[in-house]
């Protein structure tokens, strides 16, 4: 994209006039329009080190978010934000512990440090969270490998209070990290069964194909839900991968 390639080398030109808002804000739309302009990146890092106590939680979970989403491991850049956020993840809103937790995940960095102090601050404030909170943490933890017993426990019973909230992908992100970790809560996995029934029509392939490799990984055996399953991938079998 021409156009896009021009507005990153005039960032680059101006980054020195940057505020840390106009920062965080060019992080996060590259990102969003999944534009990895590396030198780009580079300088906006370089522009924020030393600007970091200036950033609130937002911007510091929305830049290492916008720096994971376009792939960029900018190590300087996340230990100046991890080091900058641990004292302060008190002020993180349930949206911005989220983003942090992902942009870990994303790029498969397991910052044990900072992954306990955000599921700690995550337990302290799950009765804030909404469905798209627990599930992109369950995924985050799951791809990371990490199994935080005491949180897992409480995103599942949070979830199950407002299954009625959940997203196709909500559902196939949160049976897929349970499944991952190897957790099998059973009365979660039924709340979860009853929504995935009720929404079944929507199911993409993907999706029904995760969520059955997560019933056959917990042996979690549910009649019903493997013939709403079962019947209307039929006529989409040949949409899955072999």
């Amino acid at each position: 994209m021409p156009w896009m390639e021009a507005l990153a080398a005039q960032a680059i030109a101006k980054i020195t006039f940057f505020d840390h808002q106009q920062i965080s804000n060019t992080s996060w739309a590259f990102s969003k329009l999944l534009f990895a302009h590396r030198p780009l990146c580079h300088a906006l890092a370089c522009a924020a080190m030393p600007n970091m106590s200036s950033l609130n939680a937002q911007d510091l979970a929305n830049t290492a978010w916008a720096f994971s989403r376009c792939g960029v491991a900018h190590w300087p850049l996340r230990q100046s934000i991890a080091a900058e956020s641990l004292p302060r993840l008190t002020e993180f809103i349930p949206q911005n512990l989220t983003n942090m937790a992902w942009s870990c995940a994303g790029l498969c960095i397991a910052d044990t440090t900072i992954l306990e102090a955000i599921a700690a601050e995550a337990l302290r404030k799950l009765s804030e969270f909404v469905a798209q909170n627990l599930s992109l943490t369950a995924w985050s933890l799951a791809t990371l490998a990490v199994v935080h017993s005491t949180l897992c426990d409480a995103i599942a019973a949070k979830a199950r209070n407002i299954m009625s909230d959940f997203s196709t992908q909500g559902l196939n992100n949160t049976v897929w990290a349970f499944a991952t970790l190897g957790l099998l809560d059973a009365p979660l996995m039924s709340a979860i069964s009853a929504r995935v029934i009720a929404l079944i029509q929507q199911y993409k392939a993907q999706e029904h194909a995760n969520t059955l490799w997560a019933l056959a990984k917990l042996a979690f055996m549910d009649l019903p839900l493997l013939e709403a399953l079962s019947s209307p991938a039929l006529p989409k079998i040949s949409d899955f991968d072999t």
